[in-house]
């Protein structure tokens, strides 16, 4: 059997995709799964991993003739199965109806999915059902349940050294140091990075154990700031691969962090959150996890997924310092 599976997106949008990957190579272990995806598809899960092949769309040109060049591709696979799992793409809907497929599947809402195979509006109607789900209900045509979904990050050999090297170096002890990410995508939906401090500098003062601040490359300065505000024994990770975050991810305790990528990367690796949050359908579904949620009580509740910048900045300026230590400290004790 030969299975496609199209996937691209931000990193947090590409792990949750993982998840059915994985529910697939269980349903058919000796199938040829091929992932379509990108760089950054290639860099969570490479060839070999939990797809035997991933082929970079982005290496095909813009335009007409680079939909037909990868539509021709397609259909020469002569693949079985093809899952969209980019369901607000009409490009991939396209691509998916017309790939030659037996079995099609698709989500979302709209005119294309009309051709998919045993489509079921019902499941895709919930704008806040979380997103690990609403990838795997893609795949219950083929009898596929969302039901214990675990999801996957690729850590090479190579990243475990480097990570193992950065621990020592700094002398940190596996599950004895707390990772904060206090940035997010856009300045509006991270917490205010002074609180931040407060709880590292608080963390230091009660627990003695060590604070590792990790950032995104164009986050440098801001973490830095943050990092020289706080208290000493808070240090920074410096730019790290994605796959060298990972493993640092999986040696912390428990990572406090804004609804970003990192709960993910997180979820993949088996590590706790406490996570800052305002939007339902991302939450961390981890059964170790914890959040602090906060929605906007003026909208109805199926808006929450789709906040301004503005409105998500207005509600976590409503979590104080107090109400994260207090949980955070719990969580902490908990873990040990």
């Amino acid at each position: 059997m030969k299975i496609l599976v199209i996937k691209k997106g931000a990193l947090g949008d590409m792990i949750a995709g993982t998840g059915a990957l994985i529910k697939l190579r269980e349903k058919y272990p000796a199938a040829h799964i091929v992932l379509l995806g990108d760089k950054l598809s290639q860099t969570v899960c490479p060839s070999g991993t939990i797809a035997d092949k991933v082929v970079d769309i982005d290496l095909y040109p813009r335009g007409v003739r680079g939909f037909f060049k990868l539509l021709s591709y397609m259909r020469r696979q002569k693949f079985d199965i093809v899952a969209n799992l980019r369901w607000k793409s009409d490009l991939t809907a396209v691509l998916t109806i017309f790939s030659g497929a037996r079995i099609k599947l698709g989500g979302g809402r709209g005119f294309y999915t009309k051709f998919y195979t045993d489509y079921d509006p019902k499941l895709f109607a919930d704008e806040n059902r979380h997103e690990y789900k609403i990838h795997v209900d893609i795949l219950r045509p083929l009898g596929i349940a969302p039901e214990n979904i675990r999801t996957y990050i690729h850590i090479s050999d190579a990243d475990k050294a480097w990570a193992t090297n950065f621990l020592k170096k700094h002398r940190l002890k596996k599950n004895n140091f707390l990772m904060l990410t206090p940035l997010a995508s856009n300045v509006q939906k991270a917490w205010p990075p002074q609180r931040f401090v407060a709880i590292a500098q608080r963390f230091r003062q009660k627990n003695r154990a060590p604070v590792l601040v990790s950032y995104s490359p164009g986050d440098a300065a801001q973490a830095e700031a943050i990092v020289s505000a706080a208290a000493h024994g808070v240090i920074a990770t410096g730019k790290t691969t994605i796959g060298q975050l990972a493993a640092l991810v999986a040696a912390a305790r428990l990572v406090l962090c804004n609804n970003s990528g990192i709960i993910h990367v997180a979820y993949a690796v088996s590590t706790p959150v406490l996570c800052l949050n305002t939007s339902l359908g991302w939450e961390p579904c981890g059964k170790r996890d914890a959040s602090i949620t906060r929605l906007a009580t003026h909208l109805p509740v199926e808006q929450n997924r789709h906040l301004s910048n503005d409105e998500v900045e207005k509600l976590l300026a409503t979590i104080n310092v107090d109400e994260v230590w207090r949980l955070l400290t719990q969580r902490w004790q908990a873990l040990a």
